[in-house]
């Protein structure tokens, strides 16, 4: 189990909810931009790992925002993201080193989906 500090846990919520830099999962929708500022698409959601509490992957979608029949959503390892306070969006940084974000796999609710010409980790 985990031990919690001695910290006033109160107290420390009641400032989360005035803190700007923290979100509710169901509420953003934050621009991604690849390293030369060309818009990618969106950051729509997170996928958290359970036993660690850390966001795992950032779920980019590509494509027709009105239209979610037209939109691709990849699982980007979070660590290949910054985030630009003052733009208020997420850099997203890809190269030869760590693929194109074409290159993770598809993700579609609870399970990542293998498309073709999409290679799944």
């Amino acid at each position: 189990m985990k031990e919690i500090s001695n910290e006033n846990l109160i107290t420390r919520a009641k400032e989360a909810l005035s803190d700007p830099n923290i979100i509710s999962s169901t509420e953003f929708d934050f621009p991604v931009t690849d390293v030369e500022g060309g818009k990618l698409g969106s950051l729509r959601e997170f996928l958290i790992d359970l036993v660690s509490g850390e966001i795992s992957y950032g779920i980019l979608a590509i494509g027709e925002q009105t239209d979610f029949t037209k939109t691709v959503n990849y699982a980007i390892p979070w660590e290949l993201f910054d985030y630009n306070s003052e733009k208020g969006e997420y850099l997203l940084r890809y190269d030869q080193e760590y693929g194109d974000y074409a290159d993770y796999p598809v993700y579609q609710g609870t399970h990542p989906v293998p498309q073709t010409g999409i290679k799944a980790v």
